[in-house]
């Protein structure tokens, strides 16, 4: 897939985003959040492809460079 922009991010995906960046497994970002944990998987997905990430480490990267940790 061909990367895309960061603002091509829901809110919600955004959000997904930065409490991947803090280590959160997909059950506490689902707590937190106050959605199941089928949303966080979803959303980590779309997170993924629109920037093209491949894993976790890739994702706190890209939120560390982006600004947008909690």
């Amino acid at each position: 897939m061909t990367r895309r922009n960061f603002s091509d991010l829901s809110p919600a995906e955004t959000r997904v985003l930065a409490l991947l960046a803090t280590g959160l497994s997909n059950r506490a970002m689902a707590a937190r959040l106050g959605v199941s944990q089928h949303t966080i998987r979803s959303h980590v997905a779309h997170v993924y492809a629109i920037l093209d990430l491949h894993n976790r480490s890739d994702a706190t990267r890209e939120a560390l460079r982006l600004g947008i940790t909690t």
